[in-house]
């Protein structure tokens, strides 16, 4: 093994992007290289935990450079001409206007799944954002999505032009980069915690929350509308969800350190509730946002809301009551985390040892009568109310589950990472709430 691809296993290893669960570091491979100024962009071969994907293919072709910085940078690099030939004779090719006198700003932390970061180019200056996927071809279904829409009165960002990498063999490896004008404004927790720090300390935030929230749940319909002109909803049994929970909560299981417990006591809850609650039922299934969560809905100035970030491949049985599930789950997980910290702060605790003595407390037997609220549950649960207003009762339990549970598949893949397994902790606290009220009302 030689030094360089010793140290990209490493760095990998200690990535938190990495999902150690679920790829194998040790077996990192590089497959193609080039240099981009400074910078070498490496496109390595990463084999599940299994060996293969199933298929005697690699899991996933990973980009890497020493660091996020030094890949965004490259990456605009690349943008700068038409084509690129790689070291071991495959290509990257720009498709788009040419970006000249193109400056990296900062990167942008929304999200730890890619590389993101804003950019000015041009003449006169225009402000961008450039996305670098880190497992190649993450990108291909924004990209089809974003084009697909361009034209429409969608509240989602504009496409520019994307990077394409050819493998040495000629065939296309998938969508490396892919730039988009800038969506104007902050992310939806600015307001939030602004609104929270009001309540906390008795005074009437400088905006209202409520109507805020309300234009939110009319820009998510809107999105739906312009989505559903692409591919209109149709009916289908809610049955259809639970191969994926079930699915989803083995692959859980296979995240903990234990085999037996309250945790895994509570997933079969979860398994048998969902089997009650989908009998029978039906919902509408149809293209989706997919990835919702606080840092990806942006509120401008004129209190105007638009989304960034739509999953490329959402799961083909998911509907629109999806992303509203989603939503409700950023708002609680935000509300708890602004909690948890501020009482830890004001106890001199270290507030990722107190969630996990949060944890283990709501999940005790001696709890399960009267199971503790999540922090902040009161508040996080008026800030839903105006989320979900019109929503049918209980038409969001089972696509609460599956965001919830994702969320810890989520976490539990990067195990051992601090801030991972913080909030895996206040997704299980959240998660048996949810379950002890819901089972208790067939209407919830």
């Amino acid at each position: 093994m030689t030094p360089d691809t010793e140290r990209l296993r490493a760095a990998v290893a200690r990535a938190p992007w990495f999902s150690r669960a679920t790829l194998d570091p040790a077996s990192l491979r590089p497959l193609d290289h080039l240099c981009a100024g400074p910078t070498t962009v490496t496109w390595a071969a990463v084999d599940g935990t299994d060996g293969t994907d199933g298929t005697g293919a690699p899991a996933a072709v990973l980009v890497l450079a020493e660091d996020d910085p030094a890949l965004l940078s490259a990456v605009l690099a690349l943008a700068a001409r038409p084509a690129w030939t790689t070291a071991r004779g495959g290509g990257v090719r720009w498709h788009g206007p040419p970006l000249t006198a193109a400056r990296l700003g900062a990167q942008l932390t929304a999200t730890v799944t890619n590389a993101v970061a804003r950019v000015t180019a041009g003449r006169p200056p225009e402000e961008l954002v450039l996305k670098v996927y880190r497992t190649l071809g993450d990108g291909g279904g924004e990209l089809a999505l974003l084009s697909r829409l361009a034209g429409r009165r969608a509240p989602l960002p504009e496409a520019v032009g994307h990077l394409e990498y050819l493998a040495p063999d000629g065939r296309p490896g998938g969508c490396l980069a892919l730039v988009t004008r800038v969506a104007p404004g902050v992310p939806l927790d600015v307001p939030l915690r602004a609104a929270l720090r009001a309540h906390w300390a008795g005074t009437v935030p400088d905006q209202p929350l409520d109507p805020l929230l309300e234009r939110v749940r009319a820009a998510l319909a809107d999105l739906h509308h312009a989505l559903a002109e692409l591919r209109p909803p149709r009916p289908a049994p809610l049955a259809d969800r639970l191969p994926r929970l079930a699915g989803t909560i083995a692959d859980v299981r296979r995240t903990l350190p234990e085999s037996t417990g309250p945790r895994h006591r509570l997933l079969d809850r979860c398994a048998a509730l969902a089997d009650r609650w989908a009998a029978g039922t039906f919902q509408a299934v149809g293209p989706v946002h997919g990835d919702l969560h606080l840092g990806h809905v942006l509120v401008d100035a004129d209190d105007r809301v638009r989304f960034v970030d739509p999953a490329g491949a959402p799961a083909p049985e998911a509907g629109p009551l999806d992303d509203l599930a989603a939503l409700v789950r950023a708002v609680e997980c935000f509300t708890a985390d602004e909690q948890v910290a501020r009482t830890a702060h004001r106890r001199a605790y270290h507030k990722h040892r107190y969630a996990t003595a949060l944890r283990r407390l709501a999940l005790a037997p001696a709890t399960a009568a009267r199971p503790l609220p999540p922090p902040g549950a009161d508040w996080a649960a008026r800030a839903v109310a105006p989320l979900t207003a019109g929503a049918a009762p209980g038409a969001l339990r089972v696509p609460y589950l599956l965001r919830a549970l994702h969320e810890l598949r989520h976490h539990g893949e990067r195990a051992g990472d601090q801030d991972a397994d913080y909030y895996a902790d206040l997704t299980w606290i959240s998660l048996r709430a949810f379950v002890a009220a819901t089972g208790r009302s067939p209407r919830a």
